[in-house]
């Protein structure tokens, strides 16, 4: 296995010392939010699946056993991705507050939408 994170001498650094020069690099960069080693894998998920990653390639990147796990990242790409085209396609920044568009299940035709 591979190592991202050495020191000088080629050896792993311990996650204790990760989690540390991530956190003061963080600060000396002026962010707010709380960033960790983790939050550098989940951005990388969450990136790689808004740009269309196929999401067992991203299971197998990340090495999870379960997909479900890796679905967390579908879920917040895809409101990320809600939110985007709502503030910035021109249909959405035209449309009124509250005036939420939804069908008339009852004029759709078919079996299945049936009313008792």
């Amino acid at each position: 296995m591979r190592n991202l994170f050495v020191n000088q001498s080629g050896k792993p650094l311990s996650k204790q010392v990760t989690e540390i020069m991530v956190r003061n690099y963080a600060r000396a960069a002026g962010l707010r939010k709380k960033v960790s080693p983790h939050t550098f894998r989940h951005t990388f998920a969450t990136e790689l699946v808004k740009n269309g990653a196929d999401i067992t390639a991203v299971q197998k990147m990340l090495g999870h056993s379960d997909l479900k796990v890796t679905h967390i990242y579908a879920r917040v790409a895809g409101v990320e991705v809600k939110e985007t085209h709502a503030r910035h396609h021109p249909r959405e920044r035209d449309r009124e507050p509250g005036s939420e568009i939804s069908p008339d299940l009852r004029s759709i035709k078919g079996s299945y939408y049936r009313h008792e």
